[in-house]
């Protein structure tokens, strides 16, 4: 849902943020936007009748209808719904209406100006911004520090997958001569339990060390 709204208004308007605190501290907006001409819009998503109803039980509708009204609001204000889940009808006068099918998102009622009143956002979202880069670039950290272990545990995978599998390779043996490396493990084969097994000492080995039968 929040995908095809985003994919509707990122195009067109100057700054989009999703599941946000903008207005207040505990006011989120599922999707706020600010346009070329500095006039905000909060976009509200719902996925079914119960979740909109009960919509109507913040404080923010109050805010919405009163036309004097010196809280920070924005400019205009829609639901986001899938397609036909809701009517026009059931809109509050101050309300517009996206329906969502798929990865589309159409207007299909236009929200009317709640207030005419601009608010300089810059500040908050110079905030917002930033510390969404940094979490992102945590993120990425993350991802290339899981990716760099993921990598090595798919090298060790390989060697220890070619030793253990061993005799469907058609191997004869491992010259292990020289090889040694303090501190790993090597498997070896156990005549008794039919299976390889493992050592504190490691020995490495080159596919130049594998003699095939």
């Amino acid at each position: 849902m929040l995908k095809a709204v985003h994919n509707y208004f990122a195009t067109d308007y100057k700054y989009c943020l999703k599941n946000s605190f903008i207005f207040r501290y505990d006011w989120e907006s599922d999707y706020f936007c600010v346009n070329n001409e500095g006039y905000t819009f909060e976009i509200e998503v719902k996925i079914s009748k119960a979740d909109f109803k009960n919509d109507f039980k913040k404080e923010k509708h109050q805010l919405f209808l009163d036309k004097n009204t010196k809280h920070i609001i924005p400019n205009k204000f829609y639901y986001a719904v899938p397609k036909n889940l809701i009517k026009e009808s059931d809109l509050p006068p101050y309300a517009g209406l996206i329906y969502v099918e798929g990865s589309h998102a159409e207007i299909v009622k236009r929200a009317p100006f709640i207030t005419k009143k601009k608010h300089d956002f810059r500040k908050v979202l110079c905030d917002k911004f930033y510390y969404k880069w940094l979490n992102d670039k945590k993120k990425v950290n993350i991802l290339e520090y899981n990716l760099e272990a993921a990598n090595n545990k798919i090298a060790n995978f390989w060697i220890n997958g070619f030793i253990a599998e061993k005799l469907n390779y058609n191997i004869l043996k491992i010259d292990y001569e020289n090889k040694k490396v303090t501190g790993e493990q090597v498997p070896y084969w156990n005549k008794k339990t039919n299976a390889y097994i493992t050592t504190r000492e490691v020995k490495e080995f080159d596919i130049k060390d594998v003699k095939f039968k």
